[in-house]
């Protein structure tokens, strides 16, 4: 059975000496690293494998440094806290996601409160200090380990599959932030507010209000490690690829706490959940872009794991595993909102459900909801501070509508709100079922394990399934009922997905055991293979349908925008000197420098300008003058796709470009490589119009009234 020690079994390898470096172990590296730089290589097309592995030997390793400093400074302030009986795989998971959450919150008071606070000369002494006690508190975990120990087969497998997966994940990585999610448009959260609210608070060398970004106001934990991956490296820019890769590094912080932090009575499941977990399509997908979701799924491992401890613990013990999970629900609730519904709010619920059964277990609730709202804590109080409603820009019909007007909050609310229920049943089959996210197989195993699970006399197996379930039927509801149900919102229930298919898989070898051992192994291995190899087509298809990909950019520094079509052209008409206006495209991280943008929620400088009744020329005047722009950017195909989605300001219309042309703007005809955008509704998908030096209009009363917004 699974949660039973087997002590009989013992190993018949040879003892080598402790003090040499075995064959076996020198093979095994050699092999391993050989894996890697091939699969690369064959991944990269053209020449881009150099621009691969330039990332891997310098970008990767800056935010390897942060993880590994994250993991000192959570040491120190928890390693007396923790149960003995734990076992180590939890704490060290628990130890890096804490560390990561002061650090993040640590960035987050540094710039919000102390001018030139982006400084490497300061944060690098800061991540030196953490790696000294990472050292110091990771000894006894490198103890008893010597280089002569000897490494089984399972394991040689099971990190030649890390190294496949790793080069995957290095491939997508590597390309320039903008590329990657292009063939579905998940690249657009990315450089709109992901990687570009980072950069502005870099640049200004300070965190303030940006009120033309409704997304800077979500929560940033995770966006504070991108921040200070920018700092660290010395640019925005510059730190691109250390921010997608701190993003791809709580994949990998997941997949070690699984295999290391399952239950130490289990000897399959944590193989085979890692696998599933690791390979999931979905999982290395997001890694290749800067967004948040492998955090939240850090962070849903180490809280179901502590779940599944207290589920057992008494005593002190139960309180510290309680306290340990609201921490790792608090911590997620700090990088994404929707994580109090997909990881908190599960986690919390499951552990209310078992103290109505033991009522002493009341206080280990509430240990585990104070310690969640203290973690998600400075991001409510930021955002009060900033608007006056701790979580806008929700629910600001309870808590207040901030900077925004009635129209602005209705068009949130109406871009936001879900669809009937009876309508998502067919999606929600097609995510669990489809390629792209957790695998058919392994939701189908998943699966399996419930279902098996009640023909096993094992009360423990049943408890750890059955609570696993649970969890995930939580937040496949609250998917489906709280959101508009993107597939990658779900991406946190990968793993729950991953336990329940890793305890399906023994499930099933368990079953077959009894009607002949010699068969049942072969055919769980066949049921695994199938399962890699679907998800493995899965990510070569999500890899090479980006059309970026021929290119062979890897590596390209983001300054350096020559070779990517449309982008240089912009670039180049608008010049260094140029300030451009962006209308209806807030993709600021990837166009020309200093440009003036709003998201979708915000009124931008012309959309003001119409309301207040200026005319073009007026408009020409107030735009070069008072804020200095020399150019106007029309991106009418998004224009359009927000008119039929979220709405879009009436205003903006081609009547009003018309108007401005024939006061003075001249039109910039786009070269045809501008392929990605396209607009049926619109003739020229894109438009520039550069304004003139000197404009001859009368100057009207208009700018005596006039106070600039605040970040435009």
């Amino acid at each position: 059975m699974a949660y039973k020690t087997d002590k009989s079994s013992k190993s018949t390898a040879p003892v080598v000496p402790p003090g040499g470096l075995s064959l076996s172990r020198v093979v095994y590296f050699a092999l391993v690293l050989s894996f890697f730089f091939v699969t690369v290589i064959l991944l990269g097309p053209s020449k881009g494998w150099i621009g691969i592995l330039e990332v891997a030997l310098y970008e990767l390793p800056a935010a390897v440094l942060i993880f590994i400093s994250a993991g000192g400074w959570g040491w120190i302030l928890l390693h007396k806290w923790m149960p003995q009986k734990a076992v180590k795989g939890l704490k060290a998971g628990t130890y890096v996601g804490t560390g990561l959450w002061i650090l993040g919150t640590s960035v987050l008071v540094a710039g919000r409160f102390i001018d030139g606070a982006f400084n490497a000369a300061l944060w690098w002494p800061v991540i030196g200090g953490g790696m000294g006690l990472a050292l110091w508190g990771g000894k006894p975990y490198l103890r008893n380990k010597p280089l002569s120990q000897r490494i089984g087969l399972p394991m040689i497998i099971l990190t030649l599959l890390f190294s496949l997966i790793a080069a995957l994940w290095l491939a997508g990585a590597s390309l320039p932030a903008g590329l990657i999610g292009r063939a579905n448009g998940d690249y657009y959260d990315v450089v709109s507010y992901h990687l570009q609210v980072p950069r502005e608070f870099y640049e200004s060398g300070q965190i303030q209000f940006l009120p033309h970004n409704t997304y800077s106001n979500y929560p940033l934990g995770l966006h504070m490690l991108y921040l200070l991956g920018m700092t660290l490296r010395g640019g925005a820019f510059q730190g691109v690829y250390t921010a997608k890769l701190i993003h791809g590094l709580f994949g990998v912080m997941a997949c070690l706490s699984l295999f290391y932090g399952f239950p130490k009575k289990n000897k399959k499941a944590p193989y085979t959940s890692v696998i599933f977990l690791a390979s999931m399509p979905g999982i290395v997908y997001v890694s290749w872009l800067a967004f948040a979701e492998l955090s939240q799924v850090a962070y849903m491992v180490t809280g179901l794991l502590w779940l599944l401890y207290w589920i057992e613990a008494d005593g002190k013990d139960e309180k510290k595993a309680a306290a340990f999970i609201g921490m790792a629900a608090g911590a997620a609730c700090a990088t994404k909102y929707l994580s109090v519904g997909l990881v908190a709010g599960p986690l919390l619920l499951i552990m209310f459900v078992f103290a109505l059964f033991k009522r002493k277990k009341y206080v280990s609730v509430l240990t585990a909801v104070t310690a969640s709202v203290v973690m998600f804590f400075p991001w409510l109080l930021r955002n009060f501070m900033n608007t006056g409603n701790p979580v806008f820009p929700l629910a600001t019909s309870i808590f207040g509508l901030g900077h925004w007007t009635e129209e602005m909050g209705a068009r949130w609310d109406a871009g936001h709100a879900p669809r009937p229920v009876i309508d998502k049943f067919p999606q929600i089959l097609e995510t669990l079922t489809g390629i792209t996210l957790f695998g058919p197989i392994v939701v189908f195993l998943a699966f399996a394990a419930v279902i098996l699970v009640l023909k096993s006399s094992d009360k423990k197996w049943r408890l750890v399934v059955l609570v696993t379930f649970f969890v995930f039927l939580l937040q496949l509801k609250i998917w489906a009922l709280a959101t508009h149900m993107p597939g990658r919102f779900l991406l946190p229930a990968a793993a729950p997905i991953a336990i329940l298919g890793g305890m399906g898989v023994e499930s099933i070898l368990e079953q077959l055991n009894k009607f002949s051992t010699k068969a049942s192994f072969p055919l769980v291995m066949g049921i695994i293979i199938a399962a890699l190899t679907v998800n493995l087509a899965a990510i070569r298809y999500l890899y090479f349908r980006e059309p970026a990909v021929e290119t062979a950019i890897h590596g390209l520094n983001q300054n350096d925008l020559s070779q990517i079509p449309g982008w240089s052209w912009l670039r180049r008409e608008v010049g260094p000197d140029g300030k451009m206006l962006s209308v209806g495209d807030a993709q600021a991280f990837v166009l020309p420098e200093r440009t003036v943008y709003t998201s979708a929620w915000e009124k931008d400088l012309l959309v003001k300008s119409v309301r207040r009744g200026r005319k073009p020329a007026e408009i020409l005047y107030y735009l070069r003058h008072e804020h200095g722009i020399t150019h106007i950017w029309f991106n009418w195909s998004e224009i359009e796709r927000l008119r039929n989605s979220y709405g879009w300001w009436d205003e903006v219309s081609p009547d009003i470009v018309e108007g401005l042309i024939i006061a003075g703007a001249v039109e910039i005809t786009p070269p045809e490589e501008l392929h990605f955008y396209h607009s049926p509704s619109y003739p020229p998908p894109v438009q520039l119009l550069k304004l003139p030096p000197l404009i001859r209009a009368r100057r009207s009363n208009f700018s005596r009234n006039y106070r600039p917004t605040p970040g435009l």
